[in-house]
């Protein structure tokens, strides 16, 4: 199992990796990345982000917000099961959001909800080998 990237789009700041697919779970994962120029972003903005994130209608919280990371990037995790309101289909969103330097770090991983046993510490071992790069 390992993510491959998919599409990057430099001029966004963002690009997407998928897994390799396989016969155990063959709808995959995939994560996102991108990051934004956010004048004054700090720890309140970051907690604000999560917590609004989590309340979107169809949300709901299954385990976080984590602080992650250590100076000079502040990080929350959280894990969601997103409800699609118009088809009922579920997925597990691992949201990261992640600030320093005028920098929005977002890295959200989607995968089917019944997969989340598998996925969650797969998502968890991509996250923690994250690296920012502040130029």
């Amino acid at each position: 199992m390992g993510f491959e990237e998919e599409e990057e789009i430099p001029e966004e700041n963002r690009a997407i990796y998928t897994d390799e697919f396989d016969l155990d779970h063959e709808r995959g994962a995939k994560i996102l990345t991108k990051a934004l120029e956010m004048p004054g972003i700090n720890k309140e903005a970051v907690d604000k982000l999560a917590s609004n994130s989590a309340i979107i209608p169809g949300n709901s919280l299954i385990s976080g917000p984590k602080k992650i990371f250590s100076e000079p990037i502040y990080g929350i995790k959280q894990y969601i099961n997103h409800i699609d309101l118009d088809t009922g289909e579920q997925t597990l969103r691992c949201e990261v959001f992640a600030g320093a330097e005028d920098i929005l770090f977002m890295i959200i991983c989607l995968c089917d909800i019944e997969e989340k046993d598998y996925y969650m510490p797969v998502f968890d071992r991509a996250i923690e080998s994250a690296r920012f790069i502040l130029l």
